[in-house]
């Protein structure tokens, strides 16, 4: 782990640890040039197991390489990339904020629908950017940790790219790794031997979206598929909560990714066709 005021590259000067995961550590640092604060992502040793080790520096690799190569209000940037004493480095962005996750746990109350399809706007607008590259980025693990909002801009940016890739050329599909993601935002065919696409993405985005309506991660695709559980209906306990809402999430996080809406541009067109009306609250009787 690195401490205070370590210089990395004599550009970077770490300032305070910002977060620590499976797979390395986030720090607060400042280019010491030009005095601009920035994030600093670390990859640490994970394994002994060299060969495993050298999937995650190629990983990390890969997330570097794409977010390098891509400009959108929503993303985070990246502006560099090294390697130090044998831990690989990617310097993005620093973004001042909260993540959604944080945002839900400290609201005293569940978001309105109102506020909600707003960010929803906004990451299906990234996610349209993202799947419209040649070839396309699938995101792969779009959850609300990994989604923060810029106290500054009050725009929504992706934060996190570690498992995403490009889907091969000609397909638009990227073959499956069994587990992939986050389970309570990870479709089936994450779990399965079929591909992955941009309807994966879509899935992960409606499970957000009902996470913040109400406050509750959505029941995982998996144990749905096998124990026939259902998803909660967000209406139950947000009445901000429109029908029209409740089935476009419900579209979104169909199964079986051919039931699913096609591109981030349907859904956008989907929740346009009806504005958020306000239900009354359901009262026992």
């Amino acid at each position: 782990m690195l401490h205070p005021g370590k210089v990395l590259q004599n550009r970077y000067r770490v300032e305070a640890l910002l977060g620590k995961g499976g797979m390395g550590n986030v720090y607060l640092a400042v280019h010491v040039r030009l005095k601009r604060p920035v994030a600093l992502k670390e990859l640490v040793r994970i394994t002994d197991n060299l060969h495993k080790q050298r999937q995650f520096e190629e990983q990390f690799e890969t997330e570097a390489q794409i977010l390098a190569n891509l400009s959108h209000p929503n993303l985070a940037g990246v502006t560099d990339y090294f390697i130090d004493d044998g831990n690989h480095y990617l310097v993005m962005e620093f973004i001042e904020g909260r993540t959604l996750t944080q945002i839900v746990e400290l609201a005293p109350k569940n978001i309105s629908e109102r506020r909600v399809l707003q960010w929803a706007s906004q990451l299906l607008d990234v996610l349209e950017y993202l799947h419209g590259q040649n070839p396309p980025v699938i995101v792969r693990d779009l959850k609300p940790d990994n989604v923060m909002l810029h106290s500054g801009d009050q725009r929504l940016r992706l934060i996190d790219f570690g498992i995403a890739k490009r889907a091969q050329p000609g397909t638009g599909t990227i073959p499956i790794v069994k587990g992939v993601g986050t389970a309570e935002y990870a479709p089936l065919e994450q779990y399965g031997d079929s591909n992955t696409d941009q309807r994966s993405d879509l899935y992960s985005l409606g499970g957000t979206l009902l996470y913040l309506l109400t406050g509750k991660a959505p029941v995982p695709a998996w144990k749905r598929g096998q124990d026939g559980a259902v998803l909660h209906d967000p209406r139950e306990v947000n009445p901000t909560v429109s029908d029209h809402t409740w089935s476009v999430i419900q579209q979104m996080m169909k199964l079986r990714a051919g039931d699913r809406p096609g591109s981030a541009a349907e859904v956008q067109a989907l929740l346009k066709l009806a504005p958020p009306q306000t239900r009354p609250p359901v009262t026992s009787v």
